[in-house]
């Protein structure tokens, strides 16, 4: 099974749900991890309740890396966010042990 992460917040929550209807149309075994930077778009993922798509509160991340934790008083939003893409990788493989590769897919970019 193919294993896919990415991070979003409310402002790009139809970007992650387009992202992930594009997966259905080329893959068809995989699981899709999608780290929420925000309320919204925690319940926009329940709410969907995809079946290959394992929602993360921030919080979680944020008590599984203390350092990341540590630097978010430093750091303007968006430099906050752009700190997690490593934080959440090894978050990923250290808690979900199913995982053999991962790629990290930016909102921005979607599949071609």
């Amino acid at each position: 099974m193919r294993s896919y992460c990415t991070y979003f917040d409310r402002n790009y929550a139809a970007r992650a749900i387009t992202l992930i209807e594009s997966l259905n149309s080329f893959v068809r075994d995989y699981c899709f991890y999608a780290l929420c930077l925000d309320d919204d778009s925690q319940r926009i993922m329940e709410t969907l309740e995809l079946h290959q798509v394992v929602s993360i509160p921030l919080t979680d991340l944020e008590l599984f890396d203390l350092e990341l934790t540590a630097t978010k008083p430093e750091r303007n939003l968006i430099d906050y966010y752009l700190t997690i893409t490593p934080c959440l990788l090894r978050y990923l493989f250290e808690n979900h042990c199913g995982i053999n590769q991962l790629t990290y897919l930016d909102v921005d970019r979607g599949l071609g």
